[in-house]
């Protein structure tokens, strides 16, 4: 048995041995009591947000303001509810946004091989020709070969020649032009080949069934955009520089910054630990050559955070930032939408999921104000857990009767 007291410690107590009576409380009360704390524990949270849009077309984005972050505290947005106009509790994915940049298009030279020679890489690293004695590079041209070495993005398409037989094609890669992979999968729209599977292949090799007359000086190929950085989430540390910061987050600090900096400003230095009992950690420093002055990190669980500067005099309102978040819901929901915050994660749905790959349209989020959130309670209701108390309030009434026929 614990320690402590016990529930109801108006009533009784525990201590090691035997239960000891503060005084008497009719029953009647005393299940009253124990309701009443049940019915305030089980109620909803009033709704503090309501989301529209003004003619919504595929799935659902809503982006994740401050005021949000700060009203969940440490819980994470998972514990959000969202209730549409017909009463009912939906899923919903928490995502991270990422800008999809348009592929980036780059020449690469051809290199023409026929039947008699074979590509290879020389001792200076360079790509070359090869062929037994009397082999002459001529056409017709059955293989071209590009390096693509300078590019290390994946290859997502590739722009034939109108005088090419698109049927007559096939794709095939290789780490070093001695091994030759199977035929790669590619859809062709015209005279542009897509790759069914994007990847990153060194050498690349176009074979063409029975040969052409002309080979191109160079093709045009399509690479994935180099992902860019995440997006962040700036928001305020709410204590002078030099000062510890508590985040009350779940997520991962990625950076820090000063919104403005002083020409005075020569340096910072970030630190963070998990407590008041740890050991400050560095996390990076800043010199003069950066405005605003920022500091990026892969992504870190400390809860405290301290930025230093230099001077150490000038006490500078400084901000941390996390990963930015996205509320993702699927087509077909009435709006406006009621969103509060509930005691239990919601269901989520899974951010790889096809459905987020069409058209979208972004919600506007609104927050209520506060004679808006004291009179109007979401219509959903949460699972109902009031019978667990007439239980508990029950039983208490029926140790206490007993004990009352003991005497």
């Amino acid at each position: 048995m614990p320690s402590g007291p016990a529930k109801c410690a108006g009533v009784w107590t525990w201590t090691p041995g035997r239960w000891t009576s503060f005084g008497t409380i009719p029953a009647a009360r005393l299940g009253a009591l124990c309701l009443g704390l049940g019915v305030l524990w089980a109620s909803p949270a009033w709704s503090q947000w309501t989301a529209s849009t003004p003619a919504p077309a595929g799935w659902l984005q809503l982006p994740v303001g401050e005021d949000v972050y700060q009203a969940l505290g440490g819980q994470s947005l998972a514990h959000l509810r969202i209730v549409d106009a017909l009463n009912r509790e939906q899923a919903f994915a928490v995502c991270t946004p990422q800008p999809s940049p348009p592929p980036v298009q780059a020449w690469v030279p051809v290199m023409p091989l026929n039947v008699g020679l074979r590509a290879r890489i020389d001792a200076a690293g360079q790509l070359a020709r090869q062929g037994g004695p009397g082999v002459e590079a001529a056409p017709p041209w059955t293989d071209w070969i590009l390096d693509l070495r300078e590019y290390p993005q994946d290859l997502l398409t590739i722009q034939l020649p109108t005088s090419v037989d698109v049927s007559q094609v096939q794709l095939r890669s290789s780490p070093n032009a001695q091994q030759w992979s199977r035929p790669l999968p590619f859809q062709a729209t015209g005279h542009t080949l897509t790759l069914a599977t994007p990847e990153t292949p060194t050498l690349l090799r176009i074979d063409i069934d029975g040969g052409v007359d002309q080979a191109p000086q160079a093709l045009e190929l399509g690479f994935r955009s180099p992902i860019p950085p995440a997006t962040l989430h700036w928001f305020s540390a709410g204590v002078p520089s030099g000062e510890p910061a508590r985040v009350r987050r779940p997520y991962g600090i990625q950076g820090a910054r000063l919104s403005q900096a002083p020409a005075e400003l020569t340096a910072l230095t970030l630190a963070s630990r998990l407590n008041a009992r740890d050991a400050w950690k560095s996390r990076g420093q800043w010199q003069p050559g950066t405005t605003p002055p920022t500091l990026t990190l892969a992504t870190v669980g400390d809860r405290e955070w301290r930025l230093q500067t230099q001077p150490a005099n000038l006490e500078l309102e400084w901000e941390l930032a996390h990963a930015a978040h996205e509320i993702r819901l699927p087509t077909g929901l009435s709006l406006p939408l009621a969103i509060d915050i509930g005691d239990k994660p919601s269901r989520q749905l899974h951010c790889d999921d096809r459905r987020w790959q069409h058209a979208s349209s972004t919600l506007s989020l609104e927050p209520l104000s506060a004679t808006q959130s004291a009179t109007r309670a979401p219509e959903a209701q949460p699972t109902n857990i009031r019978p667990w108390f007439l239980v508990l309030v029950a039983a208490v009434i029926a140790v206490l009767w007993w004990r009352k026929r003991r005497r």
